[in-house]
């Protein structure tokens, strides 16, 4: 159990670093983007904004939602908001395993709430990717389609990378559930029955 238990907190932990890494992808971190196109002498594109490589990075402000068209879909990059959040319930994940390391709770279940955060964890990790693959794809074309160099980023692979790992943590959490409760009604179940022989 303790041994399920580190690895479900190694998993909702390093889901978390690479979700908070993606999150704050360019323009914070300027080596983490999504896309790179060579318009404007070559762009990159992150959650919170982009950066333009002209004779220094010159970068837009961080926010949620913002706009480089035709070639970005407006309103998709709003919902790259769905990586912090993911982030959040990754790392609350990791929060409501602890403890279970400490020697007073013993071998017990981590609570209910753990398999929710861990599966909502999945659910928007999973949603974030679906949305930042279709929408720097698109651009990508629409680059290409215009005669400029698109290529993907580290970012793209890195959420690819915690939308699995949250997965994984989220089979483990629901299996976890279902073997706890088959335990409990198995313990619960009457061996007896009065007039049975």
């Amino acid at each position: 159990m303790r041994i399920s238990i580190l690895l479900a907190f190694l998993g909702n932990l390093s889901a978390f670093v690479l979700l908070i890494l993606v999150t704050f992808s360019v323009p914070v971190i300027d080596d983490l983007y999504f896309l790179h196109s060579s318009v404007f002498g070559g762009t990159r594109f992150g959650v919170l904004g982009y950066c333009i490589e002209s004779a220094r990075l010159e970068c837009t402000s961080l926010r949620i939602g913002y706009r480089f068209e035709p070639e970005l879909y407006y309103p998709l990059p709003r919902v790259l908001v769905l990586f912090p959040v993911a982030a959040g319930f990754a790392g609350t994940s990791a929060l409501l395993l602890l403890p279970s390391f400490f020697p007073q709770y013993g071998d017990q279940k981590p609570p209910i709430l753990y398999d929710i955060s861990a599966s909502a964890s999945f659910f928007s990790s999973t949603a974030a990717f679906a949305v930042a693959m279709w929408l720097f794809a698109r651009a990508m074309r629409d680059f290409h389609d215009e005669g400029f160099t698109a290529s993907f980023g580290p970012s793209i692979w890195m959420s690819l990378a915690a939308m699995v790992v949250t997965l994984f943590v989220a089979l483990h959490a629901l299996l976890g559930t279902c073997m706890s409760m088959r335990s409990r009604y198995a313990r619960r179940k009457p061996t007896n029955l009065p007039g049975i022989y």
